[in-house]
Formats: structure tokens, sequence, C-alpha cells
């Protein structure tokens, strides 16, 4: 990429800001001149008006450091003038396809992506985009339809130095005719304070005649008038800003400078201040300014009056709005609260259910643990009680078994005497040692049965 830095290390785009308008107007001449020249020799002689604009402001940074003399007997054709346009047109060129050229030659537009990356080859402010549309977009007073890709564009985040161009101040004046403010086009300190400055009179439908009476006879500065705009616009004020700015032009009559410059300053910190400590500090400065200013004009008195007793009603309009929006904040923080509290005592109420739960279902389990070991304990005992009912043998039994063993012993020589005396004195022992009879299973069940758990 050529360079076109013409001796200087610095961006000489600033200095177009310092530039006087008649300046700044020669030098778009003579730019849009030498890209004329330079698109003729490279055979893009049709090339569009937007594309010829974007480079023709490139351009004119460029030669932003001629001192305006030399500019102005410069040839067109002149080797440093010519120079710069070509190598411009070249570099921009390069950027476009080489399927679109032919197109571009007809004089077709530039897409948007393609003005996208000539102007971030040449670091353009984003402003210079306000110029890439089609000129058939506009209107025939100059304006652009809302629905303009230009307007889109123009409203974004741009080089302030830009709007200090005559393109700058065409297109803010395209900007306001949009907005419902084409007076400011007539008014060129407006158009180069920017889009945000135009929106912000245009929202407030601020009049010709207020901002030429505030800039004139009341003295204010135009970020004054700004701040008024601003301060009418806000929601929490809502004042009407003509209204307003008449009644100051008509206070400040007859004051001196000095004695304007300080009540202006007064009325615009009552204005931006907040609420509060600040709010309070800048409210008495202006009542002391406005007392000294009624002592020594009273003839201004009446319109002091007036326009002291509109502040005083923007400020308790101010303090209803905000005490309204205080109680409005805080029924609303009462009704996050009491949600908070129910939502509190909801979870409350539902680990108490679960605890009741987990409470119900441990004793279910401890029942079914001892019903277990309570049928096993039974088991157990019926199990002993059948093995000793089968395998215990009783002295009765015993001794029944040992009478025929006895009667055996004996010689058959015995008398029955002594075998009747035997079987006798033998069944009497027996009946002597006869236990009680041994308890039967179903004895005991009933006893464990009626004992307690």
């Amino acid at each position: 990429m050529a360079t076109y830095n013409l001796n200087t290390d610095t961006d000489p785009r600033p200095a177009l800001g310092a530039q006087n308008d008649n300046g700044n107007a020669m030098r778009m001449r003579k730019a849009s001149e030498a890209v004329a020249l330079a698109l003729n020799d490279a055979k893009f002689g049709n090339a569009a008006a937007s594309f010829r604009d974007l480079l023709a402001v490139h351009v004119q940074s460029q030669i932003a450091t001629i001192p305006d003399h030399q500019l102005a007997n410069m040839s067109v054709s002149a080797s440093r003038l010519s120079e710069i346009a070509t190598n411009v047109v070249a570099d921009a060129l390069s950027q476009i396809p080489p399927e679109r050229r032919e197109a571009v030659q007809r004089g077709d537009s530039l897409k948007p992506g393609e003005t996208a990356m000539i102007l971030t080859l040449f670091g353009l402010p984003r402003g210079v985009m306000a110029f890439t549309g089609e000129r058939k977009g506009e209107t025939g007073d100059g304006t652009l339809p809302k629905s303009s890709a230009r307007l889109d564009l123009l409203v974004s985040k741009d080089s302030p130095e830009y709007w200090r161009t005559p393109e700058g101040q065409a297109a803010m004046t395209a900007y306001a005719c949009t907005l419902g403010l084409s007076w400011a086009r007539s008014v060129p300190e407006l158009l180069r304070m920017g889009p945000e400055a135009i929106k912000a009179l245009a929202d407030v439908h601020l009049r010709k005649e207020t901002y030429t009476g505030l800039r004139g006879i009341a003295g204010f500065e135009k970020e004054q008038v700004l701040a008024l705009a601003k301060a009418a616009h806000e929601k929490e004020k809502n004042f009407d800003a003509n209204e307003a700015g008449r009644l100051i032009t008509e206070a400040n009559k007859g004051l001196s400078a000095e004695e304007k410059r300080r009540h202006n300053e007064a009325l615009v910190g009552v204005m931006k201040a907040p609420r509060g400590p600040e709010g309070d500090a800048a409210w008495r400065h202006y009542e002391e300014v406005h007392k000294k200013l009624r002592a020594n004009h009273p003839e201004n008195g009446k319109a002091l009056d007036r326009s002291d007793d509109f502040m005083r009603d923007q400020v308790r309009q101010t303090r209803k709005y905000e005490a309204r929006a205080e109680a409005i904040q805080t029924r609303a923080e009462a009704t996050e609260l009491r949600a908070n509290a129910k939502e509190v005592e909801k979870e409350q109420k539902t680990a108490a259910a679960q605890a009741d739960i987990i409470e119900r279902n441990k004793a279910v389990s401890d029942a079914q643990t001892a019903d277990a070991s309570f049928d096993d304990m039974l088991s157990g005992s019926q199990a002993t009680l059948q093995a000793s009912t089968k395998s215990a043998e009783s002295p009765y039994q015993a001794m029944t078994k040992s009478i025929p063993a006895t009667v055996a012993s004996n010689p058959p020589a015995q008398t029955e005497k002594a075998a009747t005396s035997a079987i006798a004195g033998a069944t009497e022992k027996v009946q002597q040692n006869k236990p009680a009879p041994p308890q039967t299973a179903s004895a005991t069940q009933a006893k464990i049965a009626a004992s307690p758990t």
C-alpha cells in the first residue's frame, strides 16, 4: 500500500476540525477533482458518486497539511496532488473482487463488505459510511428516508472531526431533516456537534427561536443548550424545553455577560445535579445567584420570578416523580420480601414433611426387624422343645423297662410269692419316683404368647 503522509509522522485528520469552512470546501473540491481525474485514468469514470465521495474524503485527509494558499493555486494534475489521488484510487480498486469490477465501472454502488474493507484499509472513521449509499436514496428536499441504510450507519460511532467537514455537515443536515429538525441546516455550529446533539434537540422538539434566543440574548453556550434539552427529555423531569428557553431568555435580558454566565451556570447546575447533597448544594447556589440578580435588576424582577417559578416547579415535579418511583420500588421490594418469606415457609413445610416420612419409614423398618427377630426366637424354642420331647427318657420309662429284666433274672424255682413280692416292691418304687407328666409344645406356646414383648 502506498503512503501519503507528505512528510508528517502524525495523522492529519484531526487538523480537519481546525480548518475554517471556506478552507475545507476548497480542499474537498480539490480532492474531488483529483479523484475524478484518477478514476478516469483507471477507466472507472462512471463510478458511483458514493464511491467517489469516499475516496475524496480520504484524499482530503491526506492533503490536510498543505497550506491553504498553496493548495488553492495547485492544479489537480500537479504531480503531488495527482500522485496522492492515483494511489488512493489504486488501493481502493484492489479491494474490489475481479468479478465485481465491471459492475463498479458501470456505476453500481459498492457492497457493504467492499466499503468496509476500503474504510479499514484507509483507516477512515465510520462516519464516512454515511456517504456510501445510493444517491437516489435521497428525497427531493435532500433528506434521507428512515429506512435508508445510510441513516443506520450515520448514527454509529464516528470521529468527532468528521462532523466539522463539509461532508459531515451535509450528513448532519440530512439527519436533522429526517428527525424533523430542518431548521438546523442553517446552524453550522449545531451540525458540527454531531448526531447526538441533533437527536437531543429533536427529542424535545426544540424550535429555532428557542435555540437562537438561548444562544443570543440569554448567553447560553451550545453545550448548555444541549444540557437543557437532555434534562427536559429525562422522564423524571420531562419539562417543556421551549418554555424553559423562553423564560430564561426573558430573564437574562439586560444582564451583563458575567451575570448571564453565572445565572446560566446556576440554572444548568440545578438541571444536571442529581438528588441528594450535590443537588441541594446546586439549588442553594442557584438561589443565591437569583437573589443577587433580583436585587441588582429590579426591572427584570417579574421575568426573573417567572423563570424562578418555572425552575421551582420543575424541581417539585422531579421530586414528586422520584418519590413515586421510590414508593414503587419500596412496594416492589416489599412484594419480593413477602414472596421470599412464602417461599421459605414452603421450603420449611416441605422439609418437615420429608422428615416425617423418613421417621415413619424408620419406625416401620424397626418394627419389621423386631418381628423377624421374634419369629427366629419362636422357631428356635419350638425346635428345642421338639428335640427334648423326642430324646429325653423319664425315670418312669427306665424303671418300666427294667421290670422284665428283673423278672427274667430270677430263677424258675422262685415261688410265686417271691415273684409277687418282687413285682410289688418294684411297682412301689416306680410309683414313688414317677415324675409329673411332661408339658406339651402347645402349652409352652401359649405361655410365650401370653408373655409381654
